[in-house]
């Protein structure tokens, strides 16, 4: 058995992954104002690799 996810060993609520960190709607909400995604990652205090996951998802 390797390192694969096993649906048999999880719970049935189980859905995997971690919360989300970051605030989508509030990125949102700061781009629509102008502000560019360094002046929004230090707004949040998040990466400006996160502030583009947001934009695009």
């Amino acid at each position: 058995m390797g390192s694969r996810f096993n649906a048999y060993l999880q719970p049935k609520d189980a859905t995997g992954g971690r919360k989300p960190s970051v605030d989508v709607s509030r990125v949102q909400e700061l781009r629509q104002t102008g502000l560019g995604a360094s002046q929004i990652a230090r707004e949040l205090g998040i990466g400006r690799a996160s502030v583009y996951r947001a934009l695009a998802g």
